[in-house]
């Protein structure tokens, strides 16, 4: 048995790397959603989870046009959800932060990839 010892620099990596989890999502959380995907990418920012963020906006009344087909509009699925976050036309720092972390829940990168990606995130 191999037991692993920290040492006093790799435990205040570990706490510089949740700081910079934190400090990235809460800034996002702070910007301003101003239409349905960016709404999206902040909801899902917040939960972090496709099948709540989907049951938010149905709950506010949130629909998606379904371009005339005779039932009408429809509501929210996950898949919805998820289309908006990996939609590579939405841009900006809501959206990278909202794909870094549906990626990393979706096991597609690791946790190091995930504080890399949320590093190199430019405010604004």
């Amino acid at each position: 048995m191999h037991n692993k010892t920290l040492t006093i620099n790799e435990i205040e990596r570990m706490i510089d790397d949740l700081n910079t989890v934190r400090d990235t999502i809460t800034e996002a959380l702070q910007i301003p959603c101003d239409d349905i995907s960016s709404t999206i990418a902040g909801k899902y920012i917040e939960l972090q989870n496709v099948v709540e963020t989907a049951d938010y906006l149905n709950s506010q009344g949130f629909r998606v046009y379904t371009g005339g087909c005779r039932k009408g509009d429809r509501k929210y699925i996950s898949n919805d959800v998820a289309d908006t976050i990996t939609d590579i036309n939405n841009k900006g720092e809501l959206f990278t932060v909202a794909r870094a972390l549906f990626n990393y829940n979706k096991g597609k990168i690791s946790t190091g990839a995930l504080i890399r990606q949320l590093r190199n995130i430019k405010p604004g």
